[in-house]
């Protein structure tokens, strides 16, 4: 039962995929060529990600029982704890959400390819 599930879940992906067009997100634009050669930049870029390592290194030091972080109650003022209960005002921020979830989802499908528009 699991493998026909896992293969009828393969073929609807490969559907899905087939049907698709690519978004080319990051190929807009004039060509750019690196000012320096590609092996400078591939052992600068390199350096960098091991120096941002040692650099955390030295200074996240974990003491097991010492470690906290400034924490805030929302619920605290009786106020706000008021507010976020009042299911009229839940319910109006579940709309303007849903609605913004809407319109992302609309734009994605029914939107123009062209990364200027």
């Amino acid at each position: 039962m699991r493998l026909r599930i896992l293969i009828f879940a393969l073929l609807l992906a490969s559907a899905v995929g087939l049907g698709l067009r690519p978004a080319y997100a990051h190929g807009f634009g004039e060509r750019y060529d690196l000012p320096v050669p590609l092996d400078y930049f591939l052992v600068g870029a390199a350096a960098t990600v091991a120096l941002s390592f040692v650099v955390i290194g030295i200074f996240v030091r974990r003491r097991s029982g010492t470690f906290s972080y400034p924490t805030y109650n929302l619920l605290g003022p009786r106020w706000f704890a008021a507010m976020l209960a009042n299911r009229v005002l839940l319910t109006a921020i579940k709309l303007v959400f849903l609605a913004l979830f809407t319109l992302v989802i609309a734009t994605g499908l029914f939107g123009t390819d062209s990364p200027v528009d």
